[in-house]
C-alpha cells in the first residue's frame, strides 16, 4: 500500500512505544548474558481490567470472554453461523471492537462489555450477505483501513477506531493519533485493530470529521514495513 502524503509533522514523529519497546529489547538481547530469558506470561484480562480505564495497550482476552464478544457481535449482527473474529480489540472503558471474517464478514464497531460479564451492542456496524474478495496483501503491507466511531447504546465514552489487514511479516502496529499518546494496535489473524478516547469537546459519532492519525506496521526486528496517514 502506498503511503498518502504526509500531514502535519507536529507528534506525528516522535517515537512510538511500541518502538521504544523495540528497542529496548534489542538492546536487552545484545547484553553479555547467554542466559535463555524467562518467558513472559501475560495475564488474561479480568472483567474488571476490560471496564476500567482506557489503555494504550490491548489486552488478552481468555477464551471464555473471547467467545461471549464475538458471540455477542453475531447477535448484534444478525449474522448466521459460520463467520468468526478475525480479530478482537478490548482495551478497557467496558468496550471492544470486532472485524468479523467468513461466509459473512461484518464488523461490531463498538460492543458494551457490563461489569456483569455480559456483551451488548453499542454502537453501529455492518454485514455482508456473502464472502468478501480481499485484495491480495504483500507480506510487509497494511491493508485498507476502516476508520470507524466508537459510541452509542449506554457507553460512558467516545472514540475512533480503526481496522485493517497486517501481511505476515508484520508483527506490531503502531496507531499515532494527532495530539494523542501513540496507541498499541492488537495483531492477530492477518489484521490488526485499534481504538482511542475522543477530546474532549469532538465528539465521535457518524458522521463527525475524522482526526489525522498515522499507521506504523514493524517487523519483529522493529524495522518499519508500511504506514499509512490519514489526511487533516
Amino acid at each position: 500500500m502506498n503511503p498518502q502524503t504526509p500531514i502535519a509533522e507536529v507528534e506525528l514523529h516522535r517515537l512510538s512505544l511500541a518502538r521504544l519497546a523495540v528497542v529496548t529489547l534489542l538492546l536487552g538481547a545484545c547484553g553479555e548474558s547467554e542466559l535463555e530469558p524467562e518467558p513472559v506470561r501475560v495475564r488474561p484480562a479480568s472483567l474488571a481490567d476490560l471496564t476500567g480505564p482506557w489503555r494504550p495497550v490491548p489486552f488478552q482476552l481468555d477464551p471464555v470472554i473471547r467467545s461471549r464478544v464475538e458471540q455477542g457481535c453475531r447477535g448484534d449482527l444478525q449474522m448466521p453461523p459460520g463467520s468468526s473474529a478475525a480479530v478482537i480489540d478490548a482495551r478497557g472503558a467496558g468496550v471492544a471492537t470486532v472485524r468479523m471474517k467468513g461466509p459473512n464478514p461484518g464488523s461490531c464497531y463498538a460492543l458494551e462489555i457490563t461489569a456483569a460479564g455480559e456483551v451488548t451492542g453499542a454502537g453501529a456496524g455492518w454485514r455482508a450477505d456473502g464472502p468478501e474478495k480481499l485484495p491480495v496483501l504483500g507480506a510487509s503491507e497494511l491493508g485498507p483501513i476502516d476508520k470507524q466511531t466508537v459510541a452509542g447504546g449506554n457507553l460512558k465514552i467516545e472514540g475512533w477506531s480503526v481496522t485493517g489487514r497486517a501481511g505476515l511479516e508484520i508483527t506490531s502496529v503502531v496507531v499515532e493519533p494527532m495530539n494523542h499518546m501513540a496507541v498499541i494496535a492488537t495483531v492477530e489473524n492477518g489484521w490488526f485493530a485499534a481504538w482511542w478516547p475522543a477530546r474532549p469537546g469532538e465528539p465521535a459519532r457518524d458522521g463527525a470529521r475524522y482526526p489525522p492519525f498515522v499507521v506504523r506496521a514493524f517487523n519483529a526486528f522493529g524495522v518499519l514495513q508500511d504506514e499509512y496517514r490519514q489526511l487533516p
